[in-house]
């Protein structure tokens, strides 16, 4: 999916959190979002999502060849982050089955557990998952949804060494019908990506 943002502004009262942004986000590549802590860099993917709305400009969306309109974007649309809720009511293989149901995956139910390496719990309550183990789950989600958009917030909290780097592999491999966009302060998150934003390049 391609992004347009056409001189985009976002403030909250009269606090500009970033104003007079233009940037083409283009299918396949891959970019990182970046800033100190507080300074805009959740508020910019929420913009960039459709789910807030801007203060100022627009934005397009186009898919293969079509533009989208912002309800169309967020059923194209896999999003990641430590703040987003699963339904802790539901066991592991419920909770792939019911999202595999409203966003078929590219791998089985049965193989999104495996490539979780999460076998083992495929029948406990997610009430009961660590906060590593739910933020591995949610990014397993997003990526094998295959969607045209994806976006990543913060994306290695809560994740050990190993998961780090489960992370890493798993979202360096070629994208080539994906835009990836990642909203994050560690280098580690983004090492990969083709290009980078500050943020505080557009904070006044």
């Amino acid at each position: 999916m391609q992004i347009k943002a056409r001189q985009i502004g976002k403030k909250f009262g009269d606090t500009w959190i970033f104003k007079k942004m233009s940037y083409s986000f283009e299918t396949g590549k891959k970019y990182a979002i970046i800033g100190k802590n507080g300074t805009g860099k959740s508020t910019l993917l929420q913009c960039l999502s459709s789910a807030m709305l801007l203060s100022k400009g627009k934005i397009d969306y186009i898919h293969q060849s079509q533009n989208l309109t912002e309800i169309e974007v967020s059923q194209k649309m896999s999003l990641a982050t430590p703040y987003m809720s699963l339904p802790e009511n539901l066991t592991l293989k419920e909770c792939v089955t019911f999202y595999h149901r409203f966003c078929p995956m590219e791998v089985s139910v049965e193989e999104c557990i495996k490539l979780l390496n999460l076998e083992n719990q495929k029948s406990m309550f997610l009430k009961n998952f660590s906060s590593g183990m739910l933020q591995r789950l949610k990014l397993g989600l997003t990526y094998y949804s295959h969607a045209p958009l994806v976006l990543l917030d913060e994306p290695t909290s809560f994740l050990d060494e190993t998961y780090i780097n489960w992370y890493s592999d798993l979202f360096s491999r070629s994208m080539p019908n994906q835009t990836l966009i990642i909203a994050t302060n560690q280098k580690k998150d983004y090492a990969f990506c083709d290009a980078v934003i500050n943020v505080e390049n557009y904070s006044s």
